[in-house]
């Protein structure tokens, strides 16, 4: 009895037969059907496509420009804007002859100092994982990076509202204007990643047989 190098068949002296029954749940062992245990398990691995380096290129860029932003905007605009908003609260307190304001500011001034620091060394982390798991593909980076583009662009109305006065805050008024742009790339990065899921799968890659 001789099989074929992939045991899907047989040859019986005259003619290569099936060596499987029609559902998978038998085989022919040459002399008889006997079990032929669960059928194998199909393997998939992701095949990238031309649209996968592109997508990459794109993400690490907008998270390296955001990084540059966050770097520059702590001293020049973040940290005035809390010490402005802390000078009026302290403006704000009745006088007491126990406290002297221009400790209390240094103290506040301190605590906003480590405070900012904390966050953005929390937000450089994060965005380090990003860029790392954009360069290794990892699928949940993908989603969450879907999920935080679409909602950057929420917050288009607030930073319109605030360009034009139309509410209290202590950040300049080009910040917001200039963060519109931003949102809107990020939305629109956001839309493209679902469209290329629907096309191909996260980070553009097809699904194919090992």
């Amino acid at each position: 009895m001789q099989f074929s190098p992939d045991g899907e068949w047989y040859w019986d002296d005259a003619q290569w037969r099936p060596a499987y029954s029609p559902d998978r749940r038998w085989r022919w062992d040459g002399r008889q059907w006997v079990p032929a245990g669960p059928p194998p398990v199909q393997q998939w691995r992701y095949e990238p496509t031309q649209w996968t380096r592109p997508l990459q290129v794109i993400v690490i860029a907008l998270v390296t420009f955001g990084i540059i932003v966050l770097v520059a905007s702590l001293p020049t605009v973040l940290l005035p804007a809390m010490q402005q908003n802390m000078d009026r609260s302290i403006a704000a307190q009745p006088t007491s002859s126990n406290v002297d304001p221009a400790q209390l500011r240094s103290m506040m001034n301190s605590v906003a100092s480590v405070t900012l620091g904390f966050v953005a060394l929390l937000v450089a982390a994060s965005l380090t994982i990003i860029v790392i798991g954009t360069v290794r593909l990892w699928r949940w980076v993908y989603w969450y990076l879907v999920a935080g583009n679409l909602l950057a662009l929420v917050s288009i109305v607030q930073n319109t509202m605030y360009a034009f006065g139309l509410g209290t805050t202590s950040l300049p008024t080009w910040w917001f204007l200039a963060s519109i742009p931003f949102a809107l790339a990020e939305g629109a990065l956001g839309l493209w990643m679902i469209v290329l899921y629907r096309r191909y799968g996260t980070w553009a890659r097809r699904r194919v047989p090992a």
